[in-house]
């Protein structure tokens, strides 16, 4: 099944990780939706740039069982970013 796009861009300053190194973004950019139905995974790829500069793509994923709330995941991986991990 091909992955669901859909665009979400937040411009916030705070850091993420990148190889070893902690870089100073401006804004992040939710890019792709993905659902694994066989081992009920859903991914969200992230682009992180600064000043339009792109910086990294990174994947997120959430194990889950049964109903899945997208909004809440959003919300999870806000949190996430926000907290840098």
């Amino acid at each position: 099944m091909p992955p669901f796009f859909f665009m979400l861009k937040v411009s916030k300053n705070c850091k993420v990780r990148k190889e070893n190194l902690y870089v100073n973004i401006t804004d992040y950019e939710l890019t792709t939706l993905e659902l694994d139905l066989q081992k009920s995974i859903v991914s969200i790829w992230v682009e992180f740039t600064r000043n339009g500069v792109f910086i990294v793509k990174r994947k997120y994923d959430f194990g889950q069982q049964g109903d899945i709330d997208v909004n809440g995941l959003i919300k999870e991986l806000h949190d996430r970013i926000e907290n840098g991990m």
